[in-house]
């Protein structure tokens, strides 16, 4: 897979997140953190490799409570792994 991917799939990331309804401003602050940190390693740069490895943190931290992010969250991840990150 190609960063033109990843860069849509940070997309439909941050479409997920404009889409709910998180009370919690820290969980809203994390992803919009990882969606900064995605966006500047799209092209993957050396931080990418650490990156991809706080994505299960973050799937099981919403797993729960907001389905469609983590499934977006699970396709990132399997991203950056077909990339080799």
């Amino acid at each position: 897979m190609n960063p033109t991917a990843l860069h849509q799939l940070i997309t439909d990331l941050r479409i997920e997140l404009d889409a709910l309804d998180i009370d919690d401003q820290a969980s809203r602050q994390r992803i919009e953190a990882l969606i900064a940190e995605l966006e500047d390693q799209a092209d993957i740069g050396p931080r990418a490799i650490a990156l991809s490895g706080s994505m299960p943190s973050y799937i099981e931290q919403f797993e729960v409570d907001h389905p469609r992010l983590t499934q977006v969250l699970n396709r990132i991840a399997v991203t950056l792994s077909e990339m080799g990150i």
